[in-house]
Order: C-alpha cells, then structure tokens, then sequence
C-alpha cells in the first residue's frame, strides 16, 4: 500500500469536506482590526482618519518654545569666551569643551544654538594667556575646586607638558602635592589638549 499514489488515498477519505463545502474569504467573519474587501465597512477606517486628524490638531506646542528659551539660558559671556578662546569654527572642540563643562543635555542645546549662523557675539582679540586665563577660569567656576591662584601661570610655564597627559600629572603633582595636584589633574584632564592648543 505504500506504492499507492496519495491522491487515491485522499479521493477515498470521505472524512474530508468536499470544495463546495469549503468557506471562501467573504464567508469569514473580520475582527476590528480587519476591514472587508466589499468595501462595505470603510467607515470605522474614516472614523480613525477622523480620530488622528483631530488628534494633530490638538497637539500641544509649548514643549517648542520651552526648547527655544531654553536654547538661549546660558552664560553669554563663558559660551562666547569660549568662542573667542577657540574659534567658532573649531565645531569638534566646542561641542567636547560644552558637554563637558555644562552636560550633555544642557551643552549640545548650547552648541547647536552657538553653530547656528544666527548667533553672534561679540570677537575679541585676546592673548594667549588671557585665553587660558578666562579658559581656566570658566572651568574653575563650574566645579568644586578653588583655582589655586596661579595655575594659568603653571600652564603657561608647562605648556610643553600639556600636550602629554603624563607629562602634566608629574608636573601637577610635583607642583601642587599629591592631593591637590590630582583634584587638578582630574579636573583639567578633558581639556589639556584643548589649552594647548589655543594660540
């Protein structure tokens, strides 16, 4: 009986229904999710279209002008020393010394409104060490350490060293004490290429 062909078996097994039995797509029920092909039931379709346009047309948009304010509630005169310190068009520079000094929330708002074109500030020609100076300074402010009173003199005197981040610690630690030279090395250590690099 194995040698039989399978289409025997299945025309003899009358437990099968017959294809004039068998339900087409129009006889099966549809759930809410489901519309019918007639065409007949495209209302509750319309009702949803109604649903969401009205949806859209209630949305609240004072979320956008929070986002505006809020672009613009900084410190002009850090963001744009840090301009005037760095140059407008060092973008990759900006944004790591932003995100670092003001966080990531607070210092990409920042750095995406100073890239716009519409932002101005004032440029000032200012000299290295009155760079590092209000550099320093700003970085000083937003931590919990007190700028030691002469450490814009220190990385002027080490500027060579700051470009090695073990060249600096030894020269820190060796300066300042172990203690205190590290709270500074810690502190500084995201932006010692940055100082090196202003001119």
């Amino acid at each position: 009986t194995d040698n039989e062909p399978l289409s025997d078996e299945l025309a003899a097994n009358d437990d099968l229904p017959s294809s004039d039995k068998l339900m087409t797509n129009d006889d099966l029920p549809f759930t809410d999710e489901q519309t019918p092909h007639n065409g007949s039931g495209n209302s509750s379709n319309k009702n949803e279209a109604d649903e969401a346009k009205s949806s859209t047309d209630s949305i609240d948009t004072s979320d956008i002008s929070e986002v505006s304010a809020a672009s613009e509630d900084f410190d002009h005169f850090e963001v744009d020393s840090f301009l005037n310190c760095m140059g407008k068009d060092n973008l990759l520079k900006l944004h790591e010394t932003l995100v670092h000094v003001y966080g990531m929330k607070q210092g990409q708002t920042i750095y995406k409104t100073i890239k716009d074109k519409s932002y101005s500030y004032t440029p000032e020609r200012l000299t290295r060490k009155k760079k590092v100076e209000r550099f320093t300074g700003i970085i000083f402010a937003h931590s919990d350490i007190n700028d030691p009173g002469d450490f814009v003199d220190f990385l002027e005197k080490n500027r060579n060293k700051t470009k090695n981040l073990n060249g600096i610690r030894s020269a820190i630690t060796k300066s300042y004490g172990e203690t205190d030279g590290l709270k500074y090395y810690s502190l500084f250590k995201p932006y010692f290429k940055i100082i090196s690099a202003l001119k």
